[in-house]
């Protein structure tokens, strides 16, 4: 039996140009597929652009390649002026030419105009073009000083009157007069108000580092003559923990840390069938086979912070596990003693700090029979020195 259909490849030479196939999208810019013998309307398609519509009659077994034709631009026109005049334009980021001008074929639709001179204040503004229309721009550029604004770190966003401006380091020419200058990194802001002159200070710079920063490179404490220590740190951190036993729990911890401080953490698998009732080695019991476990831990310590980015946890407390085994009678749980262990927890691990996220790995003991491995991760939240 003949085959009654085709594989054809549909080509548009303007890549971003939609292909329809009888009011049908098939793709952008490229098509290939399998279509019945027959005649069909190709069209290509894209926004401000006219469709280009053609019909092809398709044959059996033509898997040939068809070059589709580009969608038509729509254009319009747009004029720029300004004063003092010899301004530099830019459409959508690109130069066209000094005002006065007349812009002919300009794609219909919203485009980005840019007018700046050396000496004056650049001016941005949206400007819609329409078919067949021309488009008034004029512009009254305000003199003005070009000034650079730098910080320490750099990457700060810079506002100028309450307006996003840029990020540092960065040039700009501000319209003579006072201006608020407001940087910002990392939670950390500094204000300005600056007067834009003919002769006026050119460069600005801010300082965004931390008091702590500041007071470890310049070794000078603004309440003293001695060096300003780390700023404290309150943290919270949900853990989880898996032990050989098997044994899996949940818990926090919680604690404040300077270059020395404390934590209390707890951990528990929520399960206490046959906690603290032990198996009487004279009694008989009629085992189910079925077993849990128990766990139950409180710790405190010692939290070093060495440097920033991490801290030593050193603690102890009280810790209980048990491995639990169920009878048929009345379906009661008691606590098999070889494998239960009750008294001093210790815990030794580390905590690791990151742009105000908080990991923790963790190793604790019952007794030094078990061993268990936790993991946790949270938060800290920097408060002002104490020690002031």
């Amino acid at each position: 039996m003949t085959p009654n259909f085709a594989e054809p490849t549909l080509v548009c030479s303007d890549p971003e140009a939609e292909i329809w196939i009888n009011g049908v999208k098939k793709g952008i810019g490229r098509w290939s597929g399998r279509i019945a013998a027959g005649v069909y309307k190709f069209t290509t398609k894209k926004d401000f652009h006219d469709d280009v519509e053609k019909s092809y009659t398709i044959k059996a077994g033509d898997n040939s390649t068809i070059t589709l034709d580009q969608p038509i631009p729509i254009y319009g026109r747009m004029s720029v002026n300004s004063t003092p005049f010899d301004a530099t334009i830019y459409v959508d980021g690109n130069k066209v030419g000094l005002t006065p001008k007349l812009l002919n074929n300009i794609l219909i639709g919203d485009h980005d105009v840019k007018i700046e001179k050396q000496g004056f204040v650049s001016v941005s503004q949206s400007v819609k073009v329409e078919k067949g229309k021309t488009s008034d721009v004029t512009v009254q550029l305000s003199k003005g000083q070009e000034v650079i604004f730098e910080s320490n770190p750099d990457g700060a966003t810079i506002y100028i009157d309450g307006k996003i401006a840029g990020t540092t380091p960065m040039t700009t020419t501000l319209p003579y007069g006072k201006h608020n200058v407001k940087a910002e990194k990392d939670g950390n802001t500094t204000e300005l108000t600056i007067t834009a002159k003919e002769d006026g200070e050119k460069t600005w710079n801010f300082d965004l580092r931390k008091r702590a920063q500041i007071a470890e490179s310049s070794d000078i404490n603004v309440t003293g003559n001695k060096k300003e220590s780390r700023p404290w740190n309150t943290f919270f951190t949900v853990n989880f923990s898996y032990s050989t036993m098997p044994q899996f729990a949940y818990g926090f911890k919680v604690g404040q840390v300077q270059i020395c401080g404390w934590y209390f953490g707890c951990l528990t698998n929520f399960n206490f069938k046959g906690a603290f009732h032990p198996l009487n080695n004279n009694t008989t019991y009629n085992l189910t086979g079925s077993t849990s476990t128990s766990r139950l831990s409180f710790t405190g310590g010692l939290v070093i912070r060495p440097i920033d980015f991490f801290s030593i946890i050193i603690g102890a407390g009280f810790g209980y596990r048990s491995l639990n085994v169920q009878t048929s009678d009345g379906d009661v749980w008691y606590s098999y003693k070889p494998r239960t262990f009750m008294g001093v927890d210790a815990a030794f691990g580390l905590m690791f700090h990151h742009n105000r996220v908080i990991g923790s790995l963790e190793a604790i003991t019952t007794q030094f029979k078990t061993f268990e491995l936790s993991l946790g991760i949270g938060f800290y939240i920097t408060q002002s020195n104490k020690n002031n």
